[in-house]
């Protein structure tokens, strides 16, 4: 037994010596109980860019902790592998020794660095607590957020790029399909432990930036039907490397 659920089982011990109310022989029981307790989390985080507030994860584990500790349940948050980003599972564990997974919680890196991987880790500890206690941590905003995030992302929304599309002869649009595809065989196929760090490791950086200026000097319309087939951490890549910017069109 872990020294953690050790020391939590003296001090419920402790509590019952003192005569204060004892926790359910089960998990399930002490959760339910503890859950009825909880409040939603504070929104005491800002996002600017989407003018929305937020839950920071200080403030979700402020808001379940004391309930869950208080019916004999202690939580943990492990790293699980997840090839592109990071993987965190919460796991509650109960007096009796007994456990119970919220499951894994997986988000991607938008940035292949520490600065990455740290905030990456951050969003998903915050998500995967609230979601396994069942709070809320984030305003409701019928999941408009989400969808614009997912066209930040990928930098062409469906409109853009079918209309993109519309505009090259079909001889282009799989040639433009032939470059993504090239592109994304410079990297290596099997990740390493951290996201793409091998793969970029393994890229020929001079063969990487002369494909992609062919892409560029080929036009707007060709660069984003090319851009919009790009699988989405080999766009992250490019943006880290300053190599997903137009510089004006060509539209021979």
């Amino acid at each position: 037994m872990t020294e953690p659920v050790q020391k939590l089982m003296k001090e419920t011990q402790e509590k019952l010596d003192d005569g204060q109310e004892k926790p359910c022989a089960t998990i399930a029981e002490s959760l339910v109980r503890a859950q009825s307790e909880m409040k939603h989390a504070h929104l005491d985080g800002k996002n600017p860019h989407f003018k929305s507030r937020y839950s920071t994860l200080q403030s979700v584990i402020d808001a379940v902790k004391p309930a869950l500790n208080r019916h004999g349940i202690a939580f943990m948050q492990k790293a699980a592998h997840c090839t592109n980003g990071v993987g965190v599972e919460t796991v509650f564990i109960h007096v009796s020794g007994q456990t119970l997974s919220g499951g894994v919680v997986m988000v991607p890196m938008d940035k292949a660095n520490a600065h990455g991987a740290g905030s990456a880790y951050t969003y998903a500890k915050r998500y995967g607590l609230a979601m396994a206690c069942g709070i809320g941590a984030d305003e409701d905003d019928d999941g408009n957020i989400a969808v614009e995030a997912a066209k930040e992302r990928s930098g062409v929304s469906a409109t853009v790029a079918k209309d993109a599309a519309s505009q090259l002869t079909q001889k282009a649009k799989e040639q433009a399909l032939e470059a993504a595809d090239k592109i994304d065989s410079l990297f290596s196929t099997e990740p390493a432990g951290n996201g793409r760090d091998r793969a970029i490791l393994e890229v020929e950086m001079e063969e990487l930036e002369k494909a992609i200026d062919w892409v560029k000097s080929k036009g707007t319309p060709f660069w984003l039907v090319f851009w919009d087939n790009l699988p989405s951490a080999t766009r992250s890549y490019l943006k880290a490397k300053g190599l997903a910017v137009m510089h004006g069109d060509n539209d021979e």
